[in-house]
């Protein structure tokens, strides 16, 4: 048996049908693969990196690959044809970059929903991509299965953020002074027991399911505390959560 491992990447072996795929000289190929719930394209400069993140996620139950590009350019014309539910982006991308190349798809497309992937970032890098229209944030050195949980959650909805990006976002937001006094939490802003719960495993990184797990409650439970939270707060994604959490003092 033959692996080849790239952080988060194992393929060994691959099945026929992913092997053909795999083998494509075509970076910029529309492949018709078995049908999915999740369908998923992959942009990524790194020929390797891209074939085998696409052969990961065929493998998956629950998700295939619809198209992958090599460039921002290609990208672009590959979202407009195939209208994937969630694109798994490469951060930074050759010839152009891959924020900007999320901004263009957003601009003709605000549905579009983004996991972006890299090798390092700052909390800075990852502020600057979620505000251009990212869901998900997270390294190249992932554990798979957490990956692909990251997938389902970013096509669900949710703003998601790998353990590493969650710890550069918070110690980013430690250092940056807030620009108004937020940081006091108001009397109907006051978080309860369970609420505060997911916000702490929210500040590890943790996705939904892995919250669901820890907490021993459903995944449907999970969101709802958290879309009680966002109404409390009056913020709109998980991010806004993390950052009000953090100048609150209730996650370090």
């Amino acid at each position: 048996m033959i692996e080849i491992r790239l952080g988060l990447l194992k393929i060994a072996p691959l099945s026929p049908q992913t092997t053909l795929h795999a083998r494509s000289t075509n970076p910029e190929r529309i492949q018709l693969n078995r049908p999915r719930a999740i369908q998923v394209m992959v942009a990524n400069d790194e020929t390797l990196i891209r074939r085998a993140l696409s052969a990961f996620i065929n493998d998956a139950h629950d998700m295939s690959v619809v198209g992958e590009a090599r460039t921002g350019d290609i990208a672009v014309q590959l979202h407009s044809q195939l209208k994937p539910d969630v694109i798994v982006i490469g951060l930074p991308m050759s010839n152009e970059d891959g924020v900007d190349s999320i901004r263009r798809i957003r601009a003709t497309d605000p549905s579009a929903k983004f996991l972006a992937v890299t090798a390092a970032f700052s909390g800075e890098s990852t502020i600057t991509a979620l505000r251009a229209g990212a869901q998900g944030f997270v390294m190249r050195d992932e554990e798979p299965s957490a990956f692909l949980d990251r997938i389902r959650d970013v096509n669900d909805g949710s703003t998601v953020l790998s353990p590493d990006a969650t710890r550069e976002l918070i110690a980013f937001v430690i250092a940056t002074p807030a620009k108004a006094q937020t940081d006091d939490l108001r009397p109907a802003e006051q978080l309860s027991e369970g609420e505060l719960a997911v916000v702490r495993l929210l500040s590890q990184g943790l996705s939904n399911t892995e919250m669901a797990a820890t907490l021993h409650l459903s995944e449907a439970t999970v969101k709802m505390r958290f879309s009680k939270i966002m109404s409390k707060w009056n913020v709109r994604t998980r991010v806004h959560v993390l950052i009000r959490a953090t100048r609150a003092g209730l996650v370090r």
